[in-house]
């Protein structure tokens, strides 16, 4: 549940930044994930690139590639590139 939350929140931010500099479609997608803990559980991050990709089906993001690397900083998360086309 707490995967969902989060890519969620990814995907806004990333949508988002997509608009707002008048972008068509996103390519790719790379996130660097530290160990987050919520509510006692773990964010995993295959459940978190299924729910991106899920997430994104009909969004300009639809179909771009994701990547998730990561971190050993605890409690961290950052979109290091978005990749679209004009």
């Amino acid at each position: 549940m707490h995967d969902l939350l989060l890519a969620k929140q990814i995907l806004d931010q990333v949508l988002s930044y997509v608009r707002s500099h008048g972008l068509k479609s996103v390519t790719k997608i790379v996130i660097e994930i530290g160990k987050i803990e919520e509510h006692g559980e773990k964010i995993s991050t295959s459940n978190l690139k299924f729910n991106l990709s899920s997430l994104a089906r009909g969004s300009l993001a639809a179909g771009a590639k994701i990547i998730i690397k990561k971190s050993s900083k605890p409690n961290y998360l950052n979109i290091k590139e978005i990749e679209a086309k004009k």
